[in-house]
């Protein structure tokens, strides 16, 4: 399948990198976000595009991407397109899952970047929920590719592009045919053997609950206006970490 359409599912920080990157690179970019959070796309909607802006040796290119469309109208979003991206937190991918269930085909690849442990298994559990008969080729990334943020509402800035880390299909024996399509955009990225090992090597879980549960009362008191890890990483909030840590590394040992 050759990809010429790419579909971005969100409108935050994530999402922002992925459609401004691959439009700059020549690929023809759909941006939707879910409705109830139309206005953070208002700004690339009435610009028609992104400004991406490099920072830093990552190896890409800034630039404006102009985007194909920009909408809240998945249906709209998804046709035509051969792979679809999710870049939304966690709580945000069941809602797409929703959203997309009377669009999707069996012919388009969606793949969560990132697939946040588990993602995939409730993504495939809430399209048939919904009643939806497509089959698509569903993969997940262990992180996210970008590292970045809108410094604009029409403008992103990307410090790091990652390369080389994992992406594994739902089920596993399709991770092959995931590949193939996805090299097309991202040529970097390498499988993964299940998505039990893509979610197990992404350490965002094992970070930003432990860091946000014991600096409950800072984020209360100053709405989160504090440097996250240098100021929220007391040597107490880390040896919980490093405990979450030591967790992880046994159940990964465990499956291997």
């Amino acid at each position: 399948m050759k990809v010429e359409t790419v579909t971005i599912l969100g409108g935050g920080n994530g999402a922002f990198a992925h459609a401004a990157d691959l439009a700059v690179r020549g690929f023809r970019v759909n941006l939707c976000e879910a409705p109830e959070f139309a206005q953070s796309i208002e700004g690339a909607k009435n610009t028609g595009g992104i400004h991406l802006k490099i920072v830093g040796t990552t190896g890409l290119e800034s630039g404006f991407g102009k985007l194909n469309l920009v909408t809240t109208d998945i249906g709209a979003a998804l046709e035509g397109a051969q792979a679809v991206l999710i870049v939304v937190p966690a709580f945000g991918q069941r809602r797409f899952a929703e959203l997309a269930a009377p669009y999707l085909k069996s012919d388009q690849l969606v793949m969560l970047s990132p697939g946040n442990f588990g993602g995939s298994l409730d993504f495939k559990r809430a399209l048939q929920e919904c009643g939806s008969s497509a089959e698509p080729l569903l993969c997940e990334t262990e992180c996210m590719i970008y590292s970045g943020f809108k410094s604009k509402p029409d403008e992103v800035e990307v410090s790091g592009y990652k390369k080389g880390h994992l992406v594994a299909a739902f089920p596993g024996k399709r991770t092959a045919e995931a590949l193939d399509v996805i090299h097309q955009f991202y040529p970097q990225v390498k499988g993964g053997g299940s998505i039990l090992e893509t979610g197990l090597r992404n350490v965002n879980f094992v970070m930003h609950p432990p860091i946000v549960v014991l600096n409950a009362g800072r984020l209360e008191a100053t709405h989160g206006k504090f440097l996250f890890y240098h100021e929220g990483v007391t040597d107490r909030v880390g040896a919980a970490v490093e405990k979450v840590e030591e967790e992880r590394l046994k159940i990964a040992a465990n499956l291997v």
